[in-house]
């Protein structure tokens, strides 16, 4: 009898921790998640980040359910749906696989949005250039000067010098600018790729170990779990070997 008590205690105390993780896991994500900008690429970049970041919660929430419901089914809360949470977190293991392309995709829109600003800054400079050098007067030259990002405002004035030595000596200054930006976004993007590269690798990691790890618990067939459900046959029926072997049936026997 006091080992019966002992043994509701403890399961009482599991679940209560598993729900604490569930709450932890799901005010995690609700941060994560607002404002609502489910198009944004920044938006699911941390969503992802913050699901990848706090996922093991949940998984040890369900391990804490099941273990609580194997040492008192009777006594569980979560007993008479312990299966649906097992299918459930075998929907889950097949969504930590989506994720990996997704975190890809959105990784990469993300890194041409960055990129975007920095392109479209030298392209302005590049055409400012150009418009320079094909200017033939002076109205035509200011005008092109008004297109440089941080143009003077004293344009107005006289050039002070001919024409064509005031468009050597802007585009003897405008020249390196331009090579400078050129390398700067290069290596800018150079170096936004090396670490999205990482935080790919890593996250598909995670995501594949979440879902390894979700698919042990989940189930979607009458008995078993999910990941014993893909194991090859040979594996199956060496299993079924051992149980016989230690005297373990898998149904009454006929007669």
């Amino acid at each position: 009898m006091a080992t019966k008590i002992r043994t509701e205690y403890f399961a009482d105390i599991l679940q209560w921790a598993a729900i604490a993780l569930f709450i932890v896991f799901l005010a995690i994500l609700l941060a994560a998640m607002l404002p609502l900008e489910i198009l944004d690429s920044r938006w699911q970049v941390r969503v992802i980040s913050a699901l990848l970041g706090s996922s093991s919660l949940p998984l040890i929430g369900v391990v804490l359910m099941l273990f609580a419901n194997y040492l008192d089914e009777e006594f569980s809360p979560f007993g008479a749906n312990i299966r649906l949470i097992r299918r459930l977190a075998g929907i889950a293991a097949i969504g930590f696989l989506l994720l990996i392309p997704l975190q890809i995709t959105a990784g990469n829109r993300l890194l041409n949005q960055q990129s975007g600003n920095e392109v479209v800054q030298l392209k302005a400079l590049q055409v400012a250039a150009d418009s320079i050098r094909s200017a033939n007067n002076e109205i035509d030259l200011k005008n092109a000067l008004r297109t440089l990002p941080g143009a003077p405002n004293n344009l107005d004035r006289p050039l002070g010098a001919p024409l064509p030595q005031v468009k050597a000596a802007v585009i003897s200054r405008l020249d390196p600018a331009i090579k400078r930006l050129q390398n700067q976004v290069e290596e800018a993007k150079k170096n936004r790729l090396q670490k999205a590269l990482g935080i790919w690798i890593r996250d598909a990691g995670m995501a594949a170990g979440y879902a390894i790890g979700f698919s042990g618990l989940g189930s979607f067939k009458q008995q078993g779990s999910l990941l014993r459900s893909v194991l090859p046959n040979r594996r199956k029926s060496s299993w079924k070997k051992v149980k016989q072997s230690h005297g373990y049936n898998e149904g009454p026997s006929a007669g």
